[in-house]
């Protein structure tokens, strides 16, 4: 049986003390939050996936920072997910969402507090350290 491995990338778009979090809108997951972001393209770096997925989702061009963290997720006997975050401090234009219900900026104190999905609570985790250890 093949195994599929799907690589997607997410940004940490931070301001101040804060996170920007994005609910999801359709019917798989519908009320989730995450961090915005989405697959890697054939020929596509996982920098430039992030730049044109928030693009897409956002409106915003984001000058993407660091890596923060990746999660290995076995979404199915048949699928994996490799989630790979990056840690934006800067970004033009206004958030508009294209494809989620809403967005909200969130403080590193109190992300933990909604409801993620699965691949993203291991980045959750992370982002609380961040507090502790800057």
């Amino acid at each position: 049986m093949p195994f599929d491995i799907i690589n997607v990338c997410a940004g940490i778009i931070r301001k101040n003390d804060k996170i920007l979090i994005c609910q999801r809108s359709e019917s798989k997951f519908n009320g989730a939050w995450e961090f915005p972001g989405g697959k890697v393209e054939i020929n596509e770096s996982q920098e430039q996936a992030l730049k044109r997925e928030l693009e897409e989702e956002l409106g915003i061009k984001a000058k993407i920072g660091h890596h923060f963290h990746t999660v290995y997720f076995k979404d199915s006997p048949t699928q994996q997910i490799n989630l790979h975050s990056y840690i934006i401090n800067s970004y033009t234009g206004q958030i508009t969402c294209h494809v989620h219900a809403q967005y909200k900026w969130v403080s590193i104190d109190n992300i933990a507090l909604h409801n993620y999905l699965p691949a993203d609570l291991p980045i959750v985790a992370q982002i609380t350290k961040l507090k502790k250890h800057p």
